[in-house]
């Protein structure tokens, strides 16, 4: 009863805000990403086996990010009469979205993230003419709900400790640096998820599925790609029959391994290839990418 009544209350708050904002047609894209959040999370319950536990968490952490982001949003509109955060970032992804929408030639080439939100533009269109940042970026919140379901997954397959739900949740939406990557326009949320979804994979013993969200990942953000195919790595090896006799070769294979790939990367610039620069004469490193 108590969350219902949280549940509610946050989602007047919501109402209340984009009442403000003076444009009530906005909401209609805040609705459309919590419906798609709640079907997510009723799919990755079910694959994870973890009946309502996601959309418990998922719903709340929407509600809560999206009052951050809409506050952010007045916020801007208030210091530099726009919607856009000042660092830049968000307004250059939702360029490259514009252009490719259009088929106008973008100025780098896009990761999985801008082609990803491209679809969702799309979707948008049907019911806006020309869908703002204010109208995109709700899925990135519904998105970062998601982020925080997943973490309360991580921590019920591997911690031995029972602990409230809410508590990893003030955790969660209480850290700036997090609530700042999610509530503005930045690939780290759906970057969170794909990383997320591919140590769950492999704790689920589901390796393939979880090396095909590390490359995802990998095309969000080269260097967090690298770290959860690593991730996968030590999850398989740890379950092998000398782990019990040797605790610490995984640990060794796996520094190998990253020594490996920096040392590769250094002579034949692994980052041209694995998130790809317009410009074919321009070389980096998986450093540089990232």
């Amino acid at each position: 009863m108590k969350k219902n009544i949280l549940n509610i209350s946050l989602f007047f708050i919501v109402l209340s805000i984009y009442t403000f904002l003076g444009n009530a047609n906005t909401i209609y894209s805040f609705l459309l990403s919590l419906l798609i959040l709640w079907i997510v999370c009723k799919v990755f319950e079910f694959y994870l086996k973890m009946n309502g536990v996601l959309w418990q968490v998922a719903l709340p952490s929407y509600l809560v990010l999206s009052i951050i982001g809409l506050l952010l949003i007045i916020n801007y509109r208030m210091l530099y009469s726009h919607d856009f955060a000042p660092y830049g970032d968000d307004s250059f992804y939702y360029q490259q979205i514009i252009k490719l929408y259009n088929n106008i030639p973008t100025i780098k080439q896009p990761t999985f993230f801008e082609y990803f939100m491209v679809l969702w533009y799309n979707i948008l269109t049907i019911i806006y003419d020309s869908p703002k940042i204010i109208d995109i970026i709700t899925l990135n919140w519904a998105i970062g709900a998601f982020v925080g379901s997943l973490i309360i997954a991580v921590i019920k397959k591997i911690s031995v400790i029972s602990m409230p739900y809410w508590i990893i949740m003030l955790a969660f939406l209480g850290n700036s640096i997090i609530t700042d990557s999610l509530c503005n326009f930045y690939r780290d949320g759906l970057m969170l998820v794909m990383y997320l979804l591919a140590i769950l994979s492999s704790i689920k013993k589901d390796y393939f599925i979880a090396i095909i969200f590390a490359i995802i990942c990998g095309a969000i953000r080269v260097a967090n790609g690298g770290f959860a195919l690593l991730a996968i790595m030590l999850i398989y090896m740890s379950r092998t029959k000398n782990y019990t006799k040797n605790k610490y070769k995984p640990i060794l294979l796996g520094l190998m391994a990253m020594i490996l790939i920096l040392t590769v990367d250094n002579y034949i610039h692994l980052g041209t290839y694995l998130r790809v620069i317009q410009s074919d004469t321009q070389k980096t490193t998986i450093v540089e990418q990232s």
